[in-house]
């Protein structure tokens, strides 16, 4: 029995380790990243998931997203901005997706994966999906007392 604890005591131990060092946690209960891995950084679906985030930014905004981009060359930015404490290797390997994958994520306040496209996600898709959870639910509640 000692064994049995200590074998699951060590399994969590590696996976809060790896997935503390990926750089994800400072999101964890304050964001719902939208995570956007792309083979590069010109490709046409993180192209358009950023358009769909900067035509719907208020929303974007109101639900606490933010838009982590991962190209495979390329530094990984979070809202455009340069994030050198995240590495692409570290968020593909977390997210298990590979080099010449396109995948988007959408990773709610608890650092759990919610919905995962190979395509770019509709803001109507990412609203629906968020608004639906009950961390948002009493958001929403709270913002109308």
């Amino acid at each position: 029995m000692r064994v049995l604890v200590f074998v699951v005591a060590a399994i969590v131990l590696a996976t809060g380790t790896l997935q503390a060092g990926d750089g994800m946690e400072r999101f964890r209960w304050a964001n719902r990243p939208l995570v956007v891995i792309a083979p590069d950084a010109d490709n046409d679906g993180l192209r358009r998931q950023r358009d769909i985030a900067d035509a719907n930014e208020a929303g974007f905004r109101e639900r606490a997203v933010v838009v982590i981009s991962v190209p495979a060359e390329g530094p990984v930015r979070v809202d455009g901005e340069p994030a050198p404490d995240l590495t692409a290797s570290a968020l593909r390997a977390r997210f298990d997706v590979g080099r010449d994958a396109f995948r988007a994520l959408l990773v709610g306040k608890d650092g759990t994966v919610k919905l995962a496209r190979p395509k770019p996600i509709p803001a109507a898709v990412l609203f629906r999906t968020i608004d639906a959870m009950p961390m948002r639910q009493r958001e929403m509640r709270e913002q109308e007392e």
